[in-house]
């Protein structure tokens, strides 16, 4: 978890557009914001990073959201 700076946020999602938009609105508001469009690279990230805040697709191309989540969760 973030104990100094702008809290750290992830977004997994597979749609570039959104991605675009979340992320420019999350800066825009002071939060640390990265995106992934796939749900490996969005586990890969979220285990290293240790995020404030996860925002997840559920129908990603290769894992389902609730497939992320339930890893996260498992390795918590």
């Amino acid at each position: 978890m973030t104990t100094m700076g702008n809290p750290k946020i992830i977004v997994v999602e597979d749609d570039q557009d959104i991605c675009h938009l979340l992320k420019l609105e999350l800066d825009e508001h002071g939060f640390d914001a990265s995106t992934y469009q796939t749900g490996m690279r969005g586990l890969l990230a979220i285990r290293e990073v240790q995020p404030d805040l996860v925002i997840i697709d559920h129908g990603l191309p290769d894992l389902s959201g609730a497939e992320v989540a339930r890893r996260v969760r498992s390795t918590s």
